[in-house]
C-alpha cells in the first residue's frame, strides 16, 4: 500500500495475525500431537480468512491510488468495502462457536457418569447405595484411594456411586475430594484414550485461535470511517474573571476621562 494515502492500512496487521495463528496451528500439530482433522479444519478457516483480508488489501491499494477520487470519496469507498468484508467475516466467529460447542459436548460425554453394569436395576442401585454409605465413613485419603482403584479397574458401580449427583452431592461438594475426582478422571482419559484427549484439547485450542481472529477483525473494521461522538453534560460553571482584550473598556474606567476633581496645587 502506498505511504501517502489517506485511508490507512488496516489489512497488514490482520494478515500478520493470520500468519502467526497458522504457525501456532502447525506447531501444535507437530509438537503437541494435535488432532489432524481438527487442525486441517482450522487451517482451512485460516485460508478462507486470508483470502478475505487479501481482498481487503487489494481494495485498499486500488482506492488509495485512484486519482479520480477525492479524499472524501476515497474514505467513503473504503468504508463500503470494509462494511462488506466485516459482514462476510462473520463466518469466523461461527466456526469458533462450532468448535467450542463441539468441545463442550464431547467433553461432557467423555466425563459422563458410566452406564450401570448389566443385570437387575434394583440390585445395581442397592449396590451403589452401599458404596456411598461406606465412602461416607472413610477418611479423605481412603476415599481417594478407593476411587482411584475403581477408575483403574473400570468398576462402574463405585464410580457411579461417587459421581451420581442425585445421591452423592455431599461427596462431591466443592473441596479436596471433588478436585481429586476431576483430576483422576482427566488423567485416566489422557492416558487411557490419548486420541480422544488430543481431540478435546485441539478443539479447545482451535476455538481460541478462531475467536482471537474474529475479535481482531471486529476491532479493526467495526466503526470504520465513523467519527466518534463524545457528548458530556455540564456539571457546573466557573467564572475565571477573564476580560476580552478586544472589547472597549467601560466609559467610567477610560484613561482619557476628564478628572472629577481639581488638584490641590495647579
Amino acid at each position: 500500500m502506498i505511504s501517502n494515502n489517506v485511508i490507512g492500512d488496516i489489512s497488514g496487521s490482520l494478515l500478520a495475525l493470520i500468519q502467526h495463528l497458522e504457525g501456532k496451528a502447525v506447531a501444535y500439530r507437530e509438537f503437541e500431537s494435535g488432532d489432524l482433522d481438527v487442525i486441517e479444519g482450522v487451517m482451512s478457516s485460516f485460508a478462507d480468512a486470508r483470502l478475505l483480508i487479501e481482498e481487503l488489501r487489494m481494495a485498499e491499494e486500488s482506492i488509495a491510488t485512484n486519482q479520480n477520487l477525492s479524499v472524501t470519496g476515497q474514505q467513503d469507498a473504503m468504508a463500503k468495502v470494509v462494511k462488506d468484508i466485516l459482514t462476510r467475516a462473520k463466518f469466523i466467529e461461527k466456526k469458533a462457536n462450532d468448535r467450542r460447542n463441539a468441545c463442550e459436548s464431547e467433553r461432557a460425554a467423555a466425563f459422563a457418569i458410566p452406564k450401570a453394569a448389566g443385570g437387575d436395576a434394583t440390585v445395581n442401585f442397592t449396590k451403589e447405595q452401599e458404596h456411598r454409605a461406606r465412602l461416607r465413613t472413610m477418611s479423605l485419603a481412603e476415599r481417594m484411594r478407593v476411587y482411584y482403584d475403581a477408575v483403574q479397574r473400570n468398576e462402574p458401580s463405585l464410580v457411579r456411586a461417587v459421581k451420581d449427583p442425585a445421591f452423592s452431592y455431599d461427596l462431591l461438594a466443592e473441596g479436596p475430594f471433588a478436585d481429586y475426582v476431576r483430576r483422576v478422571d482427566r488423567e485416566h482419559l489422557e492416558h487411557g484414550q490419548p486420541e480422544r484427549w488430543a481431540r478435546l484439547q485441539t478443539l479447545e485450542k482451535s476455538a481460541q485461535w478462531l475467536q482471537l481472529m474474529s475479535s481482531a477483525i471486529e476491532m479493526q473494521l467495526s466503526g470504520y470511517g465513523q467519527v466518534p461522538s463524545f457528548q458530556g453534560q455540564p456539571i457546573g460553571k466557573t467564572d475565571l474573571g477573564l476580560q476580552n482584550p478586544q472589547q472597549a473598556p467601560k466609559k467610567k474606567d477610560a484613561i482619557d476621562m476628564p478628572p472629577t476633581h481639581t488638584p490641590a496645587f495647579v
